[in-house]
């Protein structure tokens, strides 16, 4: 009979860079765009088809699947206020997970004064009056 050994076997994954960025406002109101990509880490290999997971405020926000070029999107309803967001790829049999860096995004309502003019202010009955108004942003 022969003697038995025990063999120690690292098995290591695959490191993995994801990214995460805000588009830039596209005008509508209440939405902050993230997007980003999933690759092999220090190389340009893209991951397809993987999930990746949107942290928003350190919470799970939203769950999204990679496309063929390894990229991601979400768009996130937005009340006033400051998020962070972070893009966590959980790893998976062959990929070691990954966090991106924090990014913030930032909505708020733009502000607003009315001015209005009224002309003339007095007189006597039936008086006709011209009323002008103007909006303008406080930005």
């Amino acid at each position: 009979m022969g003697k038995s050994r025990t063999v120690t076997v690292t098995v290591t994954k695959t490191g993995t860079e994801v990214t995460i960025g805000l588009d830039k406002y596209d005008g509508t109101p209440g939405i902050i765009k993230v997007l980003g990509s999933l690759y092999e880490k220090g190389t340009i290999n893209v991951l397809r088809g993987k999930t990746v997971q949107i942290l928003i405020g350190g919470a799970l926000g939203a769950t999204v699947t990679t496309d063929t070029n390894g990229r991601y999107r979400y768009t996130f309803v937005a009340s006033t206020g400051r998020y962070s967001f972070q893009a966590k790829f959980p790893g998976d049999a062959s990929y070691a997970p990954d966090y991106s860096p924090l990014v913030v995004g930032e909505y708020g309502k733009i502000g607003t004064s009315l001015t209005i003019d009224v002309n003339p202010t007095a007189g006597r009955s039936p008086l006709s009056v011209t009323i002008l108004g103007t909006l303008t942003r406080d930005d």
